[in-house]
């Protein structure tokens, strides 16, 4: 089965089903809050201060994500 842009369907296993899914969807989650709360936060809070528009730098970060997340959803080489 083809997608509409013509790629092969990635097979993927649900994080859940496996504790090791499951210690590494948690240990994301700890580490991308700690860095929201560490070093993000207080960066949006600065530019709002400065009068700046926090919103562009969180619209840049979700950008920065989705390519990330494309990127890495490729197959694994063997």
């Amino acid at each position: 089965m083809e997608h509409d842009d013509g790629e092969e369907p990635i097979e993927r296993a649900v994080l859940n089903e496996a504790e090791e899914g499951q210690a590494l969807a948690t240990r994301l989650i700890e580490l991308f809050g700690t860095f929201m709360s560490d070093e993000v936060r207080p960066v949006l809070r600065r530019i709002a201060e400065e009068g700046g528009e926090p919103q562009l730098t969180v619209n840049a970060l979700a950008e920065l994500l989705r390519q990330i997340a494309d990127a890495t959803e490729k197959p694994v080489e063997r």
